[in-house]
């Protein structure tokens, strides 16, 4: 039943708290408004607050790897006008050598023409030194470190398409007849600053004449055959007592070099040595004494840069009595030193006649690895052009290069080569203009230059058109992150200004009830006559 009823003050509570609830949402729309964005605070959308966050640092990420792809195109700008300037050295340097080349001129002239040859290589290795972007020589990035290499089995020769690992990964896959393992690292051409670590085991077993038996022969089996992929393997077994382990690198699809024994009672093939001093006879047999460990090989074989006709053999003798390295006794021989002389060949070096070398031809007994080489295993510039001229691949290929982040995320980089494009690098420094004959060769030189500054120059253009593509697509990614953040966060000022509206009214409409609910209280005096 209804009535007046003085405790009764719902009608008014009620009003009040529309009111109140209209206020505040005229407050958070005002605030919306003022500022422009529809999130504020972790209130108003917390969902909606952590995406557009999210998307706001991948655009910033955005945005300075934009600049970043600016700053690369610049560097290579700045690079490639330095080279277009030695391009027109070398140019001048043919048309002198071709003068020079010319029976119409004297000693006399040709000195001359020589002096002024002097002086654009000099120049020319000016350019190659001063040519820099932000205090950072772009022209005569270091190539080869030739002090303190580290050497060993798993390689960053991996530069030079030979993957050491893979090989060192099957050897480790032994598990019976394995006597030792020694670890040590392996870099012809060492990237600034990384070496990687590998490891090599040599093993010991007696073999019967039946090879299906011989754990050991299946263990080598098993582990080669998982290398079959890239290169085939044999596995010789000497006739009698021991083992002997060895690695064949033969040419993909070709036939093996005389690979019929000479003697069926002492098996051996003859295959050309790297040192092009003649053959040299590779005996299957076991061998003892200083010299006698099957420890040597032949080059690789084929077109330079063309993994697929590498060709070599390292061989470890089980007969042999192995040490890890160092300090080897008597009729012992060192493992790490016996790696590193085959290591070598395999990658094409010949024998270096400095003891201190690592193609040191000497592998025999009691030899001491620490004593040998106190100052580690250094690899002078004719162990680094032995590896280049053998595969055709240009040291630059073995640095790191400089990397440029385009990207939002981690690892979104581009890799721009290394250019070393010094006098001694490509052959300038040594050019002799003083007799025709020197001329003549000379001018295979030159030319040899040039093809290689085009190239360059081709390549840093390709690179730049790269940089510029990705300079579009982050743009073209950033718009669509800067688009998304907005539709999330930023406010629509129409939705909005209707939503003010409305709740103003009824902000005002409420107040207009809590009035009308107090003025309840004085009927009640009336009707008691108080009022």
């Amino acid at each position: 039943m209804s009535g007046l009823r003085i405790r009764d003050r719902s009608f008014g509570y009620t009003a009040v708290r529309h009111a109140g609830g209209f206020q505040r949402k005229v407050l958070e729309s005002s605030r919306k408004m003022a500022s422009g964005q529809r999130i504020n605070s972790a209130g108003d959308d917390a969902a909606g607050l952590a995406i557009s966050d999210k998307i706001r640092q991948q655009r910033n990420g955005l945005n300075r790897a934009e600049k970043n792809a600016q700053d690369a195109v610049s560097l290579i700008q700045t690079a490639e006008s330095g080279i277009r300037k030695l391009n027109d050295i070398v140019q001048r340097l043919k048309t002198l050598a071709v003068q020079s080349a010319s029976d119409t001129l004297t000693d006399a002239d040709r000195s001359l023409v020589q002096k002024q040859a002097s002086e654009l290589i000099a120049e020319y290795q000016r350019i190659t030194t001063s040519t820099t972007f932000n205090g950072q020589s772009l022209l005569d990035s270091p190539l080869v470190s030739t002090s303190n290499a580290a050497v060993a089995a798993a390689s960053t020769g991996s530069a030079l398409g030979f993957p050491w690992a893979e090989l060192k990964n099957a050897i480790d896959a032994l598990s019976t007849g394995v006597d030792q393992t020694v670890d040590f690292t392996v870099s012809f051409i060492t990237p600034p600053g990384s070496t990687e670590d590998g490891a090599i085991t040599t093993a010991q077993d007696q073999t019967d004449s039946n090879p299906a038996t011989s754990a050991f022969q299946a263990d080598v089996m098993s582990a080669f055959n998982e290398w079959k992929r890239l290169f085939e393997r044999i596995y010789s077994r000497a006739n009698g007592a021991k083992a002997n382990l060895t690695i064949n690198f033969t040419n993909l699809g070709a036939e093996k070099p005389n690979s019929v024994p000479s003697d069926p009672a002492e098996p051996s093939y003859t295959l050309p040595h790297p040192d092009g001093i003649g053959d040299f006879r590779v005996t299957v047999v076991p061998l003892d004494g200083i010299g006698g460990t099957l420890a040597h090989g032949f080059s690789p074989s084929g077109t330079p840069g063309s993994l697929g006709n590498v060709g070599g053999d390292i061989h470890f003798d089980s007969a042999e009595n192995f040490r890890v390295e160092g300090n080897a006794a008597s009729g012992d021989f060192s493992v790490k030193h016996i790696a590193v002389h085959e290591i070598g060949h395999a990658l094409g070096l010949g024998h270096d006649t400095s003891n201190s070398a690592i193609m040191f031809p000497l592998i025999g007994a009691g030899v001491d690895f620490a004593d040998r080489f106190p100052n580690g295993l250094p690899i002078d510039g004719s162990d680094a052009g032995s590896i280049m001229n053998v595969y055709g691949v240009p040291g630059e290929a073995a640095a790191e290069g400089r990397r440029f982040h385009v990207g939002a995320n981690q690892d979104e980089t581009i890799l721009l080569a290394p250019i070393n494009v010094t006098a001694s690098q490509v052959g300038l420094s040594s050019i002799d203009l003083t007799t025709r004959n020197a001329a003549e060769k000379a001018l295979t030189t030159v030319n040899d230059v040039v093809d290689r500054l085009t190239a360059k120059a081709a390549e840093l253009g390709a690179e730049q058109n790269r940089f510029e593509k990705t300079i579009d697509f982050v743009k073209v990614s950033e718009e669509n992150s800067a688009s998304a953040e907005s539709q999330i966060r930023d406010l629509d000022f129409a939705n909005e200004t209707t939503n003010l509206a409305r709740n103003q009214i009824l902000a005002q409409s409420s107040s207009s009830v809590v009035s009308q609910a107090n003025l309840l209280q004085s009927n009640m005096l009336q009707l008691l006559g108080l009022a």
